[in-house]
């Protein structure tokens, strides 16, 4: 009876220890670009194609976030050096860099959900041809400014057969699209509503579409939590997570709204009627038909 009792208690040991692991798992959040993000929630998207002078590329979000990180990680390699800093150190660093900055963005996001958006409404094939796209772009962010860098062709991380034109503007001022992350970081403290903009031209018939990020999609004083949490050494604990909290918000809804719900201007499709609707409907009539004609056949 005591060996009963005492596997019983321990089976409930090992359910309390496992239920406060669950807990802890699902409750710690460490996420890519903002420290205390909540993880990504489940989404798909269509990959880019890419026409590459002879080559036709497929670009996957992924194959961008990861681009950024490394681009990052290289940029704090090179800022450690000159600081001195020891191997390890930087290893440690670079290893962080790569792995914190690898995730999807708002910055990344908005620009790839353009892109798709883009390519349907001004390639008649769908395919961008690189050499014809032109990127004109407001958002200062490190992710965006990458990811119009590989799209359009402007980097020297990566061999390319064509280039496109990337413009970058900060302010009404043109910037130059070579810029270090730390610069990035700088020109980006004033970033409002109004920088989420990108206008997407394809050069060899000059139609373009703007796309401004709507309002009601970035959440509540996103901007200040955002400048507290980036550019104030001496900000507190409950703002940085309001920000995580915020920047969370916002990532999900680029992620999971429909276009027409987060840029402005992009109309709504019509309505479909569902497919299992219509099936139903053609069901119901051919099987009236096929008794209207058993009935008839009968008759004679």
């Amino acid at each position: 009876m005591k060996t009963i009792q005492y596997s019983c208690k321990f089976i409930a040991l090992v359910a309390i220890i496992a239920l406060a692991t669950t807990f802890a798992i699902t409750t710690i959040y460490v996420n890519a670009h903002t420290p205390g993000a909540k993880p990504e929630p489940i989404f798909e998207f269509k990959s880019i194609t890419l026409m590459d002078g002879t080559e036709v590329i497929e670009l996957s979000i992924d194959q961008l976030n990861k681009f950024h990180a490394e681009g990052v990680a290289l940029s704090t390699e090179r800022q450690l050096i000159k600081q001195g800093k020891s191997d390890e150190e930087i290893r440690e660093a670079i290893e962080e860099k790569r792995s914190t900055e690898s995730g999807a963005g708002p910055c990344g996001i908005s620009v790839y959900r353009a892109m798709l958006i883009a390519a349907r409404e001004l390639w008649e094939d769908g395919i961008i041809t690189r050499s014809e796209l032109k990127i004109e772009s407001n958002w200062t962010g490190g992710g965006s400014i990458d990811f119009c860098r590989y799209l359009t062709g402007n980097t020297d991380r990566i061999a390319v057969e064509s280039k496109g034109e990337f413009v970058l503007s900060n302010k009404g001022k043109t910037v130059d699209i070579d810029i270090d992350y730390p610069e990035i970081k700088k020109i980006s403290k004033e970033m409002n509503s109004s920088s989420f903009f990108y206008r997407i031209t394809n050069k060899s018939t000059g139609n373009s579409i703007d796309f401004q990020i709507a309002e009601d999609i970035i959440p509540e004083g996103y901007f200040s939590l955002r400048s507290d949490a980036k550019f104030n050494s001496e900000v507190s604990e409950s703002i940085l997570n309001e920000f995580a909290s915020s920047w969370s918000e916002f990532r999900d809804n680029l992620l999971l709204l429909n276009d027409w719900e987060i840029f402005e201007g992009i109309e709504e499709p019509p309505a479909k009627a569902p497919v299992m609707a219509l099936i139903v409907i053609f069901g119901v009539l051919a099987l009236i038909v096929i008794m209207w004609i058993v009935g008839k056949t009968r008759r004679f």
